[in-house]
């Protein structure tokens, strides 16, 4: 038991070092181009990022989560890489179909939207991928245990970005669309180092492991991508609402306040992958790791409300209006949204894609009715408001699916 504690600490030490130079970068890049760019241009280069991600989330296809439901069942390393090797090859003509749909609609963007993007747009399309391979590459690597890895991933596509901006910044020429193209390129870089090996990997039993892919991606993977459609969809729509009856500068002030609450949500998450292995076969999560992930959370937040308070007051002053105000309340839908993360990651690994499903759905209809209807009246804090609901809520129905299903034997 000591064995297995510490290789989960040292995981999760490994996933949080690398979260934190992820996070570090992040924040540098969060000075350095609202100052930049001004909040006006910030705020297109965050609403170009919002659409590509908003497109993301309906061609993933439930491929890469049946992948990794693949990969929990399976102990034979070179049997794991296979599988590995198989999703990375899916990868390429989902890549081509993001990428003529995100062009495709870059023609006529321009006429729904009052700041024109589509030229920005079109030209984010031909990297478009990018935006899909953070949550590929977490889906097969914490299935297989390869925190290692994924911590590279996560550190590697941050100092990429920070590196484009920075030389940017320098030779002054940076610009959105040269925002947009490092944003994009980063990850597939990334990606590329880490996962090399299975580009070019022989593939044995292709037709087998396809089959099994497509059989439990029927069973689970659709669910759960249906779900995620439905819910991670609407954690998007929100920016183009904003953008819709607000405008680009509150765009880029929403996006700025996500980013800087972003640390709670990653130290939840590096725990919650370090001990994903271990959700499976309905085992209960102890006292001690709900409590140890509550008081982190607590922390965190805590430490990003302070960062919070001297960066308006004393870097960006007059550039956001009222940004503290809006910064206070998004990260307290972020603390919120953190808590759910394990009880979420315990459902996904025992399979229970009906009741994620279920609850994916409400959450969608609950966040498409409040995002429609605060938003045209309050704006940015509607925008905040609404997350704080719907995070509410997603956290109350995972605690009820867990406490219902965790004792129950698998069929």
């Amino acid at each position: 038991m000591n064995i297995i504690n510490n290789k989960v600490f040292r995981q999760t030490t490994a996933l949080s070092i690398g979260n934190f130079f992820s996070l570090l970068s992040g924040f540098v890049i969060s000075l350095i181009l609202p100052k930049a760019l001004g909040s006006y241009d910030y705020g297109i280069f965050s609403l170009v990022c919002s659409i590509v991600s908003f497109f993301v989330v309906f061609f993933e296809f439930g491929i890469f989560v049946s992948s990794a439901k693949f990969l929990l069942n399976i102990k034979d390393s070179k049997e794991q890489d296979y599988v590995i090797a198989m999703a990375v090859k899916i990868l390429v003509p989902i890549a081509f179909l993001l990428a003529g749909w995100i062009y495709f609609s870059s023609l006529f963007i321009d006429t729904i939207l009052v700041d024109k993007i589509g030229v920005f747009l079109m030209i984010s399309s031909y990297l478009s991928v990018s935006a899909i391979l953070p949550f590929v590459s977490e889906q097969l690597l914490k299935a297989t245990n390869q925190i290692y890895k994924l911590a590279i991933f996560n550190l590697l596509a941050k100092i990429f970005y920070l590196l484009f901006i920075t030389s940017g910044l320098i030779f002054d020429y940076l610009s959105v669309k040269f925002c947009c193209l490092a944003f994009l390129l980063s990850p597939i870089v990334s990606f590329y180092i880490v996962f090399n090996k299975y580009f070019f990997l022989k593939v044995e039993r292709k037709r087998y492991l396809l089959n099994e892919i497509i059989n439990i991606n029927k069973e689970f993977g659709i669910k759960n991508y249906l779900g995620r459609v439905t819910s991670t969809s609407v954690q998007q729509i929100n920016r183009l609402i904003i953008g819709y009856f607000c405008g680009a500068v509150d765009v880029g002030l929403f996006s700025l306040s996500i980013s800087i609450t972003t640390p709670v949500y990653l130290i939840s998450q590096s725990l919650s992958i370090s001990r994903f292995q271990s959700f499976s076969n309905r085992r209960i999560l102890s006292k001690m790791f709900i409590l140890t992930h509550i008081g982190i959370i607590v922390f965190v937040s805590g430490v990003c409300l302070i960062f919070a308070w001297l960066l308006f007051n004393c870097y960006y002053k007059d550039l956001y209006e009222n940004g503290m105000i809006v910064i206070s309340i998004s990260l307290l839908a972020t603390t919120v949204q953190a808590g759910y993360i394990p009880y979420n990651d315990w459902l996904a690994a025992n399979g229970l894609g009906n009741e994620m499903f279920l609850v994916a759905n409400i959450y969608s209809i609950l966040g498409l009715v409040l995002n429609f209807t605060l938003i045209p009246l309050y704006g940015i804090y509607g925008a905040v408001f609404t997350l704080i609901f719907m995070n509410m809520y997603f956290l109350l129905h995972c605690v009820f699916f867990y406490e219902k299903n965790k004792e129950k034997k698998i069929e």
